[in-house]
């Protein structure tokens, strides 16, 4: 099955334009987001103008779409050094010039997959675009921060939460993010 990886890509718009961010969680590489899952949520609120105690008929008027949101949901363990590491650059270190946080870092991230060859379609893979500002084209680009041909969802990070129970050997971190894409 092909890796899920988040990239905190610095520049402020999906279009990659202006003055790309100096701070950029794990320096602007990757993370892979192994023994994870992503899930998709989006909602309709409903505005009914009916009045309580008439006969009169009411319309049911869409009063607000609210963005795409993906979940990202991790188990990382507290004993390896690697997942230790993750850690600290997802929800970051207060007051750290190294791991600042992906919720606490300016720009657009993404997430997106490694590899297309595998017969299980990953939610990023199916639902992501491939032909992005950050994609390198199929002549190849020294600066694209992804490969060509592997679908991504541009995103703000909205929300970090960790969950870590003591008597458990994992941290829970669940990262909540806003897809940016059209």
């Amino acid at each position: 099955m092909a890796d899920i990886k988040i990239i905190d890509l610095g520049w402020l718009s999906k279009d990659r334009t202006g003055t790309q961010a100096t701070n950029m969680v794990n320096s602007g590489t990757a993370i892979i987001v192994d023994n994870g899952k992503v899930s998709l949520k989006r909602a309709i609120s409903n505005d009914s103008a009916n009045t309580p105690g008439s006969l009169s008929y009411y319309n049911t008027n869409v009063g607000s779409a609210g963005a795409t949101k993906y979940n990202v949901e991790l188990s990382l363990h507290n004993n390896t050094a690697a997942d230790q590491l993750k850690l600290k650059h997802l929800s970051g270190i207060d007051n750290s010039s190294t791991y600042f946080g992906i919720d606490r870092t300016a720009g657009v991230k993404a997430i997106f997959i490694s590899d297309v060859t595998q017969s299980y379609k990953s939610l990023v893979e199916l639902l992501g675009d491939s032909n992005t500002s950050f994609h390198e084209s199929s002549e190849g680009a020294a600066d694209a921060e992804i490969g060509f041909e592997l679908p991504a969802l541009l995103v703000y990070v909205q929300k970090v939460t960790v969950t870590a129970d003591p008597g458990d050997s994992r941290n829970k971190i669940l990262v909540i993010l806003e897809c940016i894409q059209a």
